[in-house]
C-alpha cells in the first residue's frame, strides 16, 4: 500500500512539476550547417507550489525530470529563491527563509526545493525559483 501510495504521489508531483515551470531559452541562431546552438545559461524559472510534508519537520517540493535535456551536472547548475527584492543563491548552502531553512538540492535530473518549519506549518503557499544552467 505505501508503494503504491509513493507511486501515485511521485507521479502527481512530476505532472504538476511538469505543469508549473517554464523552460526560457536565450536567444538560438542558426549556424551555416542548419543545427540550431542554444547559448548558455539556459534559465529556468519555476514556481515551487506542491509541498510535501516528510514528519511535520521538512517540506518538499520537486521538480522531477527538470534537466534531464539540458545535459546539466548538479555542479554547473545555480538556484536562486527569486525574489522582487534579492535572489538568493540556495543550492549551495542553505539559507535562513522566513526564519527557518530553505536550500536546494540538484541532481542530474531533478531540482529539489527543501524548507525546515519545525513543529510548524508551512508559513508561504508559493516561491518562485531560478534555475541556470551553464
Amino acid at each position: 500500500m505505501k508503494r503504491i501510495f509513493l507511486t501515485i504521489l511521485s507521479t502527481g508531483s512530476l505532472i504538476i512539476g511538469l505543469t508549473t515551470c517554464k523552460k526560457e531559452y536565450p536567444s538560438a541562431f542558426t549556424s551555416p550547417g542548419g543545427n540550431i546552438q542554444i547559448t548558455k545559461p539556459i534559465v529556468l524559472h519555476l514556481v515551487a507550489d506542491e509541498w510535501i510534508n516528510y514528519g511535520s519537520e521538512v517540506y518538499v517540493s520537486t521538480f522531477h525530470g527538470i534537466l534531464a535535456n539540458d545535459n546539466a551536472m548538479p555542479d554547473n547548475v545555480n538556484v536562486y529563491l527569486d525574489s522582487d527584492k534579492q535572489d538568493t543563491a540556495i543550492n549551495r548552502t542553505p539559507v535562513t527563509f522566513q526564519g527557518h531553512q530553505l536550500w536546494a538540492r540538484v541532481t542530474t535530473t531533478d531540482i529539489i526545493i527543501g524548507y525546515r518549519c519545525e513543529g510548524k506549518p508551512i508559513p508561504f503557499r508559493t516561491l518562485n525559483i531560478r534555475a541556470e544552467v551553464y
